[in-house]
């Protein structure tokens, strides 16, 4: 397990990558929400976001590779400014 400053924990290292993606919440998939990523692993991702996530919350994130969804859990969230937050997802397994 790779340690990052501040204590954050990776299972593997991450690449950066911009990318804009939709998500939905788990349970409310018909609200379609708006990210931008800024790296990625196999097993997770960072991403900006405009609403507020909760650690442990579940989410549904499409059109980020020829394979349709992915469901993460959020590891961690920062606000950064008024709507506007830093994540850190998990992606279930």
């Amino acid at each position: 397990m790779m340690v990052y400053s501040g204590g954050e924990k990776r299972s593997e290292p991450r690449r950066t990558y911009y990318a804009s993606v939709q998500y939905a919440l788990a349970g409310a998939e018909e609200r379609i929400l708006k990210g931008t990523v800024i790296n990625i692993s196999l097993s997770g991702m960072g991403m900006f976001c405009y609403n507020p996530l909760s650690e442990g919350q579940e989410i549904i994130v499409r059109n980020i590779s020829p394979r349709s969804h992915f469901c993460y859990q959020v590891q961690w969230s920062q606000k950064l400014g008024e709507d506007f937050f830093l994540v850190g997802l998990k992606m279930k397994e």
